[in-house]
């Protein structure tokens, strides 16, 4: 299974951290053959956390529209599944879906709403899954109608002092989830195997006065 996660930010803060922990707790996942790409911008710093990692490959997109065409073999031109980390991950991540047919899954982070625009309703709504790490966040998808949203509770409860115990508190429920998940999204892939038109039912000029207005 091929996995492309997307991040486009330009720092790093707690959800690229976030994204380089399951990123390299997949890794080390053998048993379920699972390899990586990390679409991202061309000097982000999650490069160099990342280093290394096993059956990992790198995609350059310094903003939505880009990336999409350009990967290598093994990379995200073969995806099974997108997962968006961030904001403009998510549009990137509904874009190549339009372009692919490539299913995604969402993952909501802050606990601001989410503008009410058509083109993010879009994003949403097309979605495989989407993802909240609050009660808060998950309310806040539901008011938008966007379809449902899974649960990862926050992992503060019961935690241990050290360093061991809050990477596995990270980590465990969002692999827990991905392997879960694993035989609906499989299902999902086999219905969306058929190409898309570019960029299809969408107006080009509709979309950028959408992403930048």
């Amino acid at each position: 299974m091929h996995i492309t996660h997307v991040n486009l930010a330009r720092g790093f803060r707690g959800g690229e951290r976030q994204t380089e922990l399951l990123i390299k707790t997949l890794a080390e996942q053998p048993e379920y053959d699972i390899s990586q790409t990390l679409v991202c911008r061309r000097d982000s710093p999650m490069r160099q956390h990342l280093q290394g990692v096993a059956r990992l490959d790198f995609q350059t997109a310094n903003h939505q529209l880009a990336g999409h065409f350009h990967f290598g073999a093994t990379s995200a031109n073969k995806s099974q599944l997108v997962h968006a980390h961030d904001a403009k991950g998510v549009h990137w991540a509904y874009l190549h879906y339009r372009l692919k047919g490539t299913p995604y899954l969402i993952t909501r982070r802050v606990d601001s709403p989410v503008k009410r625009k058509w083109f993010n309703q879009q994003c949403y709504s097309h979605a495989s899954a989407r993802v909240a790490l609050s009660h808060i966040i998950k309310g806040l998808l539901e008011d938008n109608q966007c379809g449902d949203v899974t649960l990862i509770a926050s992992a503060h409860a019961h935690l241990i002092p050290s360093s061991e115990a809050t990477h596995h508190s990270v980590m465990i429920l969002p692999v827990s989830f991905w392997l879960a998940m694993r035989a609906q999204w499989l299902t999902v892939i086999k219905a969306n195997e058929c190409s898309y038109k570019l960029l299809k039912s969408l107006s080009i000029k509709h979309l950028i006065y959408s992403l930048f207005c």
